[in-house]
């Protein structure tokens, strides 16, 4: 049903990229491609809209009456049991058929954006430190973690953050290590 959709949609999409000057066959391979992953990934894609509708909301709770203690953004840390789900689901993914498989690769989405929001919060911690609070900061999270690369990378450091802590050590005058 997905890939019915897409292919659809694909069609007005060619119509107005040809509209634009762009190449026929550029777009039917580029939309070919994203067929083959959006329909596998899909149901996660709504969720991590989700997950940052949640983080932006969670420290402004407080504005509307909920008694939410909210601390820094760079102490965020995900739960223990996570680790567990990105291990059950990345074995599933890689073992398992059809409907499971599909079900698996999505919890495995979810998951690493999760872990995601985690390395964000690593990045920020470091970027605090070095820059301080403020705008600044806010704008190196957001460049580190948008190029291409960087979010597989940046969800690979909020999993190792899971196992060894990978932020800036209080020592014991208060200072950072």
């Amino acid at each position: 049903a997905v890939s019915g959709w897409l292919r659809a949609e694909a069609a007005n999409a060619s119509e107005v990229y040809a509209a634009f000057g762009v190449g026929e066959g550029e777009v039917e391979l580029a939309l070919d491609a994203a067929e083959r992953m959006a329909s596998w990934i899909l149901p996660s894609i709504p969720l991590a809209y989700l997950v940052a509708v949640l983080f932006w909301a969670r420290p402004r709770l407080a504005l509307l009456g909920y008694p939410m203690a909210s601390g820094p953004f760079e102490d965020y840390r995900n739960d223990e049991w996570l680790a567990a789900v990105f291990a059950v689901s990345g074995i599933g993914t890689l073992v398992l058929q059809d409907t499971a498989r599909w079900a698996a690769l999505n919890v495995l989405v979810v998951v690493l954006i999760l872990y995601f929001v985690q390395g964000l919060a690593i990045i920020r911690a470091h970027l605090v430190r070095w820059i301080g609070r403020g705008w600044l900061v806010r704008w190196g999270v957001v460049l580190l973690s948008l190029q291409v690369p960087m979010p597989l990378f940046v969800a690979a450091l909020g999993v190792a953050d899971s196992f060894h802590s990978l932020r800036p050590r209080v020592d014991e005058d208060g200072g950072t290590e």
